[in-house]
């Protein structure tokens, strides 16, 4: 039985950078090459957890960077709308969504930067659709895998955790949530049309 279905945001409701070569776009376009490169990509990773929950935002973010290497920035720049504008809506998932949200309640568990969500929604990428819950890693201040914010996400939905399904493109994401006692589904970002295809399969079996 589902009781409740979460949708993971990038790489599932929307096409982020997953899969692509979107990363390496942004820093030719920032001018950022080399060992440069290699900084960047490693300054990510070091803080990949602070700008996750909201503790640190992107444009000190970008400041911090400066620090370390030169690349070039236009007037008024923010890394968040850079990030958006290469972002495209994945329209493969939006049936689905429909479907699905006409059985039972549906919410979002997603990873974001501080106030990428909103931009996210404001450049018209996400399907049409009142989701039940949100849940934003940025604003609760924990993120995925962590244990805290699928007790958080069990919480809100009100309903037992083998009650839950849970969709994300992060095998690490959905392993821990199967071990919390979800239900699954590993959304292949490199295929949305297939992935998308086999996950109203999926859930049309279980329900």
């Amino acid at each position: 039985m589902i009781s409740f279905v979460y949708f993971d945001v990038g790489g599932v409701v929307i096409k982020d950078f997953s899969g692509t070569n979107k990363w390496n776009e942004m820093m030719a376009d920032l001018g950022i090459y080399g060992t440069d490169a290699d900084i960047f990509r490693n300054f990510w990773k070091l803080h990949r957890r602070e700008i996750g929950v909201g503790s640190m935002d992107l444009n000190t973010g970008v400041r911090l960077l400066k620090q370390e290497i030169a690349f070039r920035v236009p007037k008024n720049y923010s890394m968040i709308d850079d990030f958006v504008r290469r972002f495209e809506p994945n329209p493969s998932i939006w049936p689905v969504v429909t479907e699905i949200h006409k059985k039972t309640h549906i919410g979002l568990l997603t990873d974001m930067y501080v106030g990428m969500l909103d931009a996210i929604i404001h450049a018209n990428l996400f399907p049409k659709e009142q989701w039940n819950i949100v849940i934003d890693s940025s604003i609760v201040h924990c993120k995925k895998p962590e244990k805290q914010i699928f007790e958080l996400a069990r919480e809100k939905a009100g309903v037992p955790n083998d009650q839950i399904f849970f969709i994300d493109n992060v095998e690490e994401n959905t392993k821990a949530a199967s071990e919390f006692g979800w239900q699954t589904f590993f959304y292949d970002s490199k295929n949305p049309e297939e992935a998308s295809k086999q996950l109203m399969e999926v859930f049309l079996n279980n329900k």
